[in-house]
């Protein structure tokens, strides 16, 4: 009888105030997270603590028209990001033939590090449309602007996951490794105004020149979207679809190749939201003039520096299993972009008010409420379930 009635009892672990609250019928306890292991037991009840720290951090909002940074940098900094492509054809690994991609061939492409993030990106939008505005690399993270329309708020998890799931499956394969290629969660910041979000894009499209990466945005072969922005370039990209192929029959059948099912997506990048209005030639003219101003001041900080740029040459040569020496300087993240103080407070007293209505369905959800109604633009948290032991 006392088995059946712990069975039947539920635990419920409610995060409020950086505390874990686990509830049951027959006891009621308090933990702080840094005391928790990923696994925790109360009386006999064995609870799993895996997505404790998701449900206790800080909740990611998401604002339908309002454009959000994204920031992720790869584990230990690692130079997995350094370009790796033919210099005739940006599409190729340096090492796959250049005549890979004609028709007339049997010969199997391998895709280049431009090619591998451009379809990632390009495949997500595809896949789980949001509205992207950059995509910029430097050697060891990137940089992404991005917005959502109200119908495509529940579309982002999904895109990131793709997105990063190809880019992260595809690396690992070339650099025959193993494990996680991205340091932790995304670090996703919003950008309050038109001005700030303009700031973003151009900081992370001439993010390698500021770092000595390279001279110009223009000539830079580390993948960018300044093409796109200020050349209106379009830019496309190819994979295999393998699964296609081993529907048809796979290697098993003579009649077919994989390059017979070779897919191109184009990667579409939308106008920011305070751009719609400019004409194609007009937003060409304000990325193109405002890239030059800035690589013009950062040159003359890096030659105040007495410091020098990388040569093309010595970008190629990086070791993708390198690392920068200096140690990482932590700096602590942005709550939102702003242009202006008080627009910056008025965003986060905001942001306060959705936190605390989040909190509150939050505890009646994981208190067993599943109609609750959730803040537009935020996520429901993790139920954390007994797993019994015997």
């Amino acid at each position: 009888m006392d088995e059946q009635r712990e069975r039947e009892d539920p635990v419920i672990a409610v995060s409020c105030q950086g505390w874990l609250h686990v509830v049951s019928a027959r006891f009621r306890r308090r933990w702080h997270p840094r005391r928790f292991r990923p696994w925790s037991i109360f009386g006999k009840h064995l609870v799993q603590t895996a997505d404790v720290s998701f449900a206790m951090g800080a909740i990611r909002i998401l604002k339908p028209g309002r454009v959000y940074e994204l920031a992720h940098t790869l584990v230990d900094r690692e130079f997995s990001f350094r370009p790796d492509h033919r210099r005739d054809n940006a599409l190729l690994h340096e090492e796959c033939p250049a005549q890979a991609l004609a028709a007339d061939n049997d010969l199997l492409p391998e895709p280049s590090l431009l090619n591998i993030i451009g379809y990632a990106f390009a495949r997500a939008a595809q896949l789980a449309p949001i509205q992207i505005h950059s995509v910029e690399l430097n050697v060891n993270h990137l940089h992404v602007t991005f917005s959502v329309t109200r119908t495509q708020l529940v579309w982002v998890p999904s895109f990131l996951r793709i997105a990063f799931s190809l880019i992260a499956t595809a690396i690992n394969r070339r650099l025959e490794r193993e494990g996680h290629l991205f340091a932790g969660k995304a670090r996703i910041t919003e950008v309050g105004d038109d001005d700030s979000a303009q700031q973003k894009v151009l900081y992370g499209m001439t993010n390698a020149v500021k770092d000595g990466m390279t001279e110009s945005t223009k000539r830079s072969p580390l993948f960018n979207t300044y093409r796109i922005q200020a050349l209106g370039q379009p830019q496309k990209y190819w994979a295999i679809d393998w699964t296609a192929f081993g529907v048809a029959g796979g290697s098993g059948r003579k009649t077919h190749t994989p390059k017979n099912y070779l897919r191109w997506c184009e990667l579409v990048i939308h106008p920011l939201p305070g751009m719609e209005a400019m004409t194609d030639l007009q937003r060409r003219t304000f990325f193109r003039k405002r890239v030059q101003e800035l690589e013009a001041f950062q040159a003359q900080e890096i030659k105040d520096a007495g410091r020098r740029f990388m040569t093309v040459d010595e970008l190629f040569a990086l070791d993708p299993r390198g690392r920068p020496k200096e140690r990482r300087r932590k700096t602590p993240k942005p709550r939102v972009h702003a242009s202006s103080a008080e627009l910056r407070k008025a965003i986060i007293e905001e942001n306060r008010e959705i936190e605390k209505a989040h909190r509150k369905a939050s505890i009646a959800y994981l208190a067993g409420e599943p109609d609750v109604v959730f803040p537009e633009g935020t996520y429901k948290p993790p139920i954390i379930r007994p797993v019994w032991s015997g």
